[in-house]
């Protein structure tokens, strides 16, 4: 009996941590989908931005700004999801905080990946055979993308980046996918509570001065 117990109280916490895991990874893929259109409008329009710091910092906070947004609707949409009566799960207004850890372990192996590039002992074992080079040009690559959004603050040099961009590359998705998650638990809008009354307000305004 009790190895059956144990056997089901096993299954459900692994069933719990797939889920969390799962979800994580909803928030990481909204995250890579602002990455993407930062990247390819950057290409397509701002490419000249590149060498004048002052328009790259602004580029990029318009995008932090949009990499949020994105993550944050991610977690609203988990929370509406947990709330529905058909999905029988736990949920509690602060599980976003614990889903945004997955997208913080994810950030912190490309970070580990990245460092290990200027390690001389793991480069000697890709110049003997160990690690071949190329999985080092793609990490360089792949960390370079995934923190692109980031880009103008970072001040990339060699393995350093700013102390603050750090805080910025983990806080900023971890804020947004514990907001996003609160406010979808709490069925709470930003949209309908400020922006749409906002502009509400602004047309009655037009329409009283029509008259």
């Amino acid at each position: 009996m009790d190895n059956e117990q144990t056997k089901v109280a096993n299954e459900k916490a692994g069933s719990i941590v797939k889920r969390y895991i799962k979800d994580g990874m909803k928030l990481v893929g909204n995250y890579l989908m602002a990455v993407a259109a930062q990247i390819i409008l950057f290409l397509i329009a701002f490419l000249s931005f590149i060498d004048n710091q002052v328009l790259m910092i602004i580029y990029c906070s318009i995008f932090i700004i949009v990499v949020f947004g994105f993550v944050y609707t991610a977690a609203a949409r988990i929370a509406k999801r947990d709330l529905k009566p058909y999905y029988n799960v736990s949920h509690f207004p602060s599980r976003g905080f614990l889903i945004g850890l997955i997208p913080a372990a994810l950030t912190t192996i490309l970070i580990i990946l990245w460092q290990l590039v200027y390690i001389p002992s793991f480069l000697d074992m890709a110049k003997y055979g160990g690690i071949p080079n190329y999985l080092y040009m793609a990490d360089q690559f792949v960390f370079v993308i995934y923190t692109f959004p980031f880009n103008a603050f970072m001040q990339i040099d060699g393995n350093h980046i700013t102390w603050y961009s750090y805080i910025m590359i983990y806080l900023i998705p971890y804020l947004a996918s514990g907001l996003g998650y609160w406010a979808g638990n709490r069925n709470f809008s930003f949209y309908d509570k400020y922006i749409f009354r906002l502009i509400f307000k602004v047309k009655k305004d037009e329409k009283k001065q029509t008259k």
